[in-house]
């Protein structure tokens, strides 16, 4: 009697194999990343190169990003403007991309946003950050690193399908950078 109690114990604690028609549903062995539950926007975030030097040029500016340059041209000092590059982004609540600038420099785009009524997004975070390289000597005993800054941080609305030009950070001489943000519609 012990010894059939057993066997049915150690049968019971085996797994079971799942036939064909029985195989595990991806959600059930993919692990699903945080969110708030709510659904998934698509994002494109573009960075290009503004110059105050040079005729009217937009050289390689997606076309979207193109109507919201010359929609606010009057506005900005820059008369060349050159795609340095460019992210896709699908996020439910929040996330981050790396972008190349100028070599050998990077940046980095954090977003967070929450879909309001109307087809709206609240934008409540948005910053560029400069990837510094992790390459140089150790810093001396006693010496804090120097504090890392945005060279954009801002919040906004805008509508889904909309581009807009979220902000320029000067880079030197006639130069600067300019970030553009696409909700784009489903």
């Amino acid at each position: 009697m012990k010894r059939l109690i057993l066997i049915t114990l150690l049968l019971c604690a085996l797994p079971v194999a799942a036939s064909d028609s029985e195989a595990p549903t991806p959600e059930a062995t993919t692990p699903r990343p945080q969110s708030n539950g709510g659904p998934t926007q698509l994002f494109q975030v573009i960075l290009l190169r503004g110059t105050t030097a040079g005729n009217d040029d937009l050289a390689g500016v997606p076309k979207n990003a193109e109507k919201a340059i010359r929609d606010i041209r009057d506005f900005l000092p820059f008369k060349s403007y050159r795609l340095l590059d460019s992210a896709l982004l699908r996020l439910s609540d929040s996330g981050k991309a790396r972008l190349d600038g100028i070599p050998p420099q990077q940046y980095e785009v954090r977003l967070a946003f929450k879909l309001l009524p109307n087809n709206k997004l609240s934008i409540w975070d948005f910053n560029l950050m400069a990837v510094k390289p992790h390459n140089g000597p150790p810093l001396g005993k006693g010496v804090a690193p120097e504090a890392e800054r945005a060279l954009i941080d801002t919040s906004f609305t805008m509508d889904i399908g909309e581009t807009i030009v979220v902000g320029s950070s000067k880079l030197g001489g006639n130069e600067a950078l300019i970030v553009l943000l696409t909700a784009v519609p489903k």
